[in-house]
This record gives C-alpha cells, structure tokens and sequence, in this order.
C-alpha cells in the first residue's frame, strides 16, 4: 500500500494536532486577509517541539506591525 506509511505515522503519532487548514502553507498564507490593526502574538514553549516557523514566515511578512512572537 503506497499510504502505509502515512497510516503508521498517524498511528504511532495520534498524540500530536494537525492543522486542518494550516495558516501557512506552501503555496500561500492566509495571514493577508488578516488585518494589521489585529495585533498576533505567538507563544511558544522553551521546550517545545513545535516548529515556529509558520510564526517567523508571517513576523517577516506583517513586518513588526502588532506581531511578535514569544
């Protein structure tokens, strides 16, 4: 089965969210229908294994106009 893969990774990580429509994704961001006025603050654990690189994409995009990233 070609999605075997894809099936023992989903059950092996059942624990972990996915995004069902992800703000960032590879061919655009929804971040623009997002006003500036709207201040965005992502928080992040020290610990964390979150990747925080959606957050740092749309920080470089918004500029640091109400955006931060903690």
């Amino acid at each position: 089965n070609e999605n075997s893969g894809d099936l023992g990774f989903q059950a092996i990580a059942s624990w972990y969210g996915w995004a069902k429509d992800p703000i960032v994704q590879s061919d655009h961001t929804r971040i623009e229908s997002i006003s500036d006025d709207i201040p965005l603050v992502f928080i992040y654990g020290s610990r964390t294994n979150i990747d925080n690189t959606a957050a740092h994409q749309i920080l470089l995009q918004r500029g640091s106009t109400n955006t931060s990233i903690k």
